[in-house]
């Protein structure tokens, strides 16, 4: 993939991880339009996420791919 930060056409992904939930969401900007190319939250099990780190790797993992695969919005 080559970046071109000079384009007028542009995509971002983000993700928040919190205690109770994260969120993703893909925004692409073309002129000075921005849209939302897709968006899901999911609510994690209590005690996932301990002091910022992710206790259940694997179930976060299949969280996370879950998420991204059939979002809640978009593609």
């Amino acid at each position: 993939m080559k970046f071109n930060f000079l384009s007028k056409n542009l995509s971002a992904f983000g993700l928040d991880v919190s205690n109770g939930s994260f969120k993703i969401m893909q925004v692409s900007k073309k002129g000075r339009d921005y849209s939302i190319k897709g968006y899901s939250e999911v609510l994690i099990p209590k005690g996932m996420v301990i002091a910022d780190a992710i206790s259940d790797q694997k179930t976060f993992d299949f969280l996370l791919k879950q998420a991204l695969q059939k979002p809640q919005f978009g593609k």
